[in-house]
């Protein structure tokens, strides 16, 4: 996995913070079992010197029985310890750090490599940053509105919002693809994004992103404008990929063979993908060829969103709350005794 130098620095920073911590806490769990029990730092004391009893006598050539006496006494203190925690209610290990990770030991090598609790904090970074700072709080399942809806595009929306909240649900290894279509302005980005919400609740590594976002930044990398995110590995990797507005980006062979490696590669990586597109299956077809749109056919669930653009009516209406409010304002300042207008001060 190729990663930028300063991600893999930061992810190993962060881990090795993680182990100072587990250290700082092992030693105050330390100090507060000695301040309750005494006896438990005379012990340790003991242990503690008969190791350096046992080291000096190899060291210096001591008599071999020198060595097991202090092994012994060493011994003898660890099982009186060990009683002692007993009747506390402690385990043995609770001197102990406790790690994030039991291979490395927060160190982030292990067997002379990277360790792969380093690789995957480098890779859920990278998914944050893929992830374009989409506006997840605003697009939520609650704040979606079937009031924008009229006749039957409402029972259709109706059904397509059930369903995006069940998918979003339920998401697992199980899960299928979608492929939200219909015009733009329908609330296909708003339900991708809620979908994203959820799903990233539940634990999942998620991207989202405009086809016309991701596909540039993959062909940046590819051709060496731009290094180290290993994009089309994340792309492909990720519990669940988001493509927003598919067909938006610019057309070229790099990016109709990165949509159908994308696609295909997480087909057999049983990798579920949401796609929303304002194209139709025969302009699909033209623009990615029929190997992509057969796999739309066979391995996607459709959702076809209806009615008419909501992001103007939306438009529309805020246009004429404010004007309402521009007119009660005029009217009230009308109304207003004209002595009082002159004595108004502007902040």
């Amino acid at each position: 996995m190729g990663v930028e130098v300063g991600a893999l620095e930061k992810a190993l920073s962060e881990v090795l913070a993680g182990r100072l911590r587990a250290v700082e806490e092992a030693e105050k769990r330390k100090r507060q079992l000695f301040e309750k029990c005494p006896e438990l730092a005379l012990l340790e004391a003991e242990i503690a010197r008969a190791g350096l009893d046992a080291v000096r006598a190899v060291l210096s050539g001591e008599p071999e029985e020198n060595m097991k006496a202090a092994g012994a006494k060493s011994l003898a203190a660890q099982n009186r310890r060990c009683d002692i925690l007993e009747k506390l209610g402690y385990s043995p290990g609770v001197f102990l750090p406790v790690y994030a990770c039991g291979l490395c030991q927060d160190t982030g090598f292990s067997g002379g490599k990277l360790c792969r609790c380093v690789k995957e904090k480098v890779k859920r970074d990278e998914f944050r940053e893929l992830c374009l700072k989409a506006p997840l709080k605003e697009s939520n399942f609650d704040r979606f509105s079937l009031e924008y809806y009229d006749g039957d595009a409402r029972q259709t929306m109706q059904k397509v919002y059930g369903y995006c909240r069940e998918y979003a649900a339920r998401f697992g290894q199980e899960t299928k693809n979608l492929l939200l279509t219909g015009r733009t302005g329908l609330g296909k980005t708003h339900l991708s994004l809620a979908i994203a919400a959820e799903v990233i609740n539940k634990g999942y590594s998620v991207i989202y992103g405009s086809a016309l976002d991701l596909l540039h930044k993959a062909e940046r990398e590819h051709f060496g404008r731009e290094q180290g995110t290993d994009v089309m590995a994340s792309l492909c990797g990720a519990d669940l990929l988001i493509l927003d507005d598919l067909g938006a980006e610019y057309s070229s062979p790099f990016t109709v063979s990165a949509v159908y490696h994308i696609i295909n590669t997480r087909l057999l990586q049983k990798k579920p993908m949401v796609i929303s597109t304002n194209l139709i299956p025969a302009e699909l077809e033209r623009r990615y060829g029929e190997r992509v749109v057969s796999r739309f056919i066979s391995e996607y669930t459709p959702l076809s969103f209806a009615g008419t653009d909501v992001r103007q009516k939306k438009a529309l209406e805020n246009k004429l709350r404010i004007d309402g409010y521009a007119v009660a304002f005029s009217d009230g300042i009308k109304k207003f005794p004209q002595d009082h207008r002159n004595n108004c001060q502007m902040d």
